[in-house]
């Protein structure tokens, strides 16, 4: 255990578990503040490194703080559970001034940070109160929630993701890149934060956020539905045959890239905004807004695009 001395002092303590755990199986994560880390290897092992620290004014009541964060480890099977059990407590040398003192709050936290290292082929079901989220090299379902933290995903593989994040930003690259055949959903919701996929393989892809934008760049989906209530929205995605491919911001500018001569039909409206098209449609004006209509090729996919108060560009990738 190691303490820090300040104005507030911090002690922080390592442990590390190791536990055998065939693939396949599923892993149980409840954190309360921290960041949570996963990554592959090709054990048929888990390891487990937490790091706890607690914060006091002074070093002895950091290191009571310490002792008082709990991490409960339970093995079922195959399936894995690790929650922090810590309880919350308010400090008895927090005072009335203190209260105009925002910054000085978090010296009063208890929080564990998780690293494992787990088997590539692995179910995930995770839940973070407050912390960053990153998880790389997974073949296998993962479900996922964050009140308040980013979320970071590299190189998954996996018929069914689903990400809620109040507050916070969600990252992906290279989701099923390997694929020769469409499967998989992935489902990604926001409160406030933006939402970015690059190099992404799905059948169906459903991202919506209440505050924030929305960025896509090269994704190859059958099934797209996209909508921001306040922000921007770019989207470059590979359309297949008989693809379904929905895009709505209320307030925010919408910029779609399609490959060069796609076979699809597009139909496009803006409320307050102008429409700016690559391909040769029919855009007229009607009140404060525009609308275009139009077939390329054979029209055999469907693409709708709306924006209440911001303007539309359509872009052939060369």
């Amino acid at each position: 255990m190691r303490a820090e001395s300040g104005i507030f002092s911090k002690a922080r303590r390592v442990e590390e578990k190791t536990l055998s755990f065939k693939k396949n199986g599923c892993i149980f994560i409840e954190g309360r503040e921290g960041k949570i880390s996963i990554q592959s290897w090709n054990r048929e092992e888990v390891r487990i490194v937490m790091t706890k620290i607690a914060w006091g004014r002074t070093r002895r009541r950091a290191e009571d703080n310490l002792e008082e964060i709990k991490v409960d480890i339970e093995k079922i099977g195959n399936r894995l559970y690790i929650r922090d059990v810590t309880e919350d407590i308010f400090y008895e040398d927090f005072n009335f001034f203190d209260i105009f003192r925002p910054d000085s709050w978090k010296y009063r936290r208890k929080k564990v940070d998780f690293e494992l290292i787990v088997p590539e082929n692995v179910e995930l079901d995770i839940r973070n109160n407050e912390g960053k989220v990153d998880i790389s090299e997974i073949n296998g379902k993962i479900s996922l929630e964050v009140d308040e933290g980013n979320v970071e995903l590299f190189n998954i593989s996996s018929s069914d993701l689903y990400v809620i994040a109040d507050e916070g930003d969600v990252f992906i690259i290279d989701f099923n890149k390997d694929i020769d055949t469409l499967r998989g959903r992935i489902n990604i919701h926001t409160d406030e934060g933006k939402i970015r996929l690059k190099n992404c393989k799905a059948r169906n892809l459903n991202l919506d956020s209440d505050e924030g934008d929305l960025i896509i760049y090269n994704a190859t989906v059958k099934k797209m539905s996209v909508f921001t209530d306040e922000g921007d929205i770019e989207t470059d995605v590979n359309v297949v045959e008989n693809g379904n491919y929905r895009i709505r911001t209320d307030e925010g500018d919408v910029v779609v890239v399609l490959s060069k001569d796609p076979d699809i039909r597009i139909d496009a409206e803006t409320f307050e905004g102008k429409i700016r098209s690559d391909f040769r449609l029919h855009i007229r004006e009607e009140n404060d807004g525009e609308k275009a209509r139009g077939i390329i090729g054979r029209g055999s996919a469907v693409l709708v695009v709306r924006t209440s108060e911001g303007h539309i560009t359509l872009e052939e990738k060369f």
